[in-house]
């Protein structure tokens, strides 16, 4: 039985332990197959797992930031796990009683599982970045300013949904890759930018969360089930990165690799709507966010 309390309930915790450890082994595991997906995963992840023998979700002082590694033991700070976990119980419970049909009480431990692992994915991957400590951050943006620990954060989020995508992809096509590609962006956007929402006055967070949006939005209305065609020169999974003015009325978007691409300017001048973007972040509306990112690329040929 899960409780709302998630720091109390040893069973939860356990098995999100559990799934931790797990997932660093299968990861290893798809790093050394001989394909694409396990060329980006290797250069990604694998020196960031690859000294991880266990994982425990524990109370970390605030000099460790979200997660420490010690002597093979991956130690994941639970204060914000369990806003997320809690935070993900309350919606459940709120859609079953306005919608019995939309989760059943025997999923929402696999989902518990599953947004939990894409934020230890996301965590994991600062450590091949260069800012698995924590100290080292406050040193990037004191140095180079936040901006530069927010393209971090944007690739960490692409990255872990990548990682996402090739442990729970239902096949080894490229459509149930991409499938689970968007349900990890999706996650973002239902879960963590909910429960650590960016700040108005903070456009390096407000850029971060609106990267985010512009890659799920390239899918969010594309049928997979379907044949579907990609760009060449830019696939349905490219890492985007975005960047605001300080007005706040114009939007940068580029491609991140394999080198950095400018792709667009959107403007407000020019019918872009990026301030009613921005507010829409700013105010959590992030579905009302992601229907506007839909149109935006849509006009810009990004799709």
């Amino acid at each position: 039985m899960i409780t709302a309390d998630v720091k109390t309930d040893t069973s939860l915790l356990h098995r999100l332990e559990q799934r931790a450890i797990a997932t660093c082994e299968k990861l290893l595991d798809l790093c050394g197959a001989s394909n694409a997906i396990a060329v980006e995963l290797q250069i990604k992840f694998h020196a960031a797992i690859a000294d991880i023998e266990h994982v425990t979700i524990e109370s970390l002082t605030a000099e460790h930031g979200a997660f420490l590694v010690d002597e093979g033991w991956l130690r994941i700070s639970e204060e914000p796990v369990a806003r997320l976990l809690a935070f993900v119980l309350e919606e459940t419970r709120g859609l079953a009683a306005t919608s019995p049909r939309t989760i059943f009480p025997d999923e929402v431990p696999e989902l518990l599982e599953r947004v939990f692992v894409d934020y230890v994915l996301h965590e994991l991957r600062h450590r091949t970045q260069g800012v698995g400590e924590y100290a080292t951050v406050g040193q990037l943006k004191e140095a180079a300013g936040p901006m530069a620990m927010a393209e971090l954060d944007i690739f960490a989020d692409r990255d872990a949904a990548f990682a996402y995508a090739a442990l729970y992809a239902d096949g080894d096509g490229r459509a149930e890759f991409l499938t689970s590609f968007k349900e990890a962006l999706f996650l973002s956007s239902a879960y963590f930018f909910r429960v650590f929402p960016p700040s108005a006055d903070r456009p390096d967070k407000l850029a971060r969360a609106i990267a985010v949006l512009l890659m799920a939005a390239r899918l969010a209305d594309r049928d997979l089930d379907e044949p579907f065609v990609e760009r060449d020169d830019l696939p349905l999974d490219a890492p985007l990165f975005a960047t605001l003015s300080t007005a706040k009325n114009e939007l940068v978007i580029y491609k991140a690799e394999p080198s950095k691409e400018l792709l667009a300017v959107a403007k407000d001048c020019n019918g872009d709507a990026v301030s009613e973007l921005v507010a829409d972040v700013r105010d959590g509306d992030f579905d009302s966010a992601l229907e506007k990112s839909v149109t935006l690329l849509n006009r810009l040929n990004l799709l």
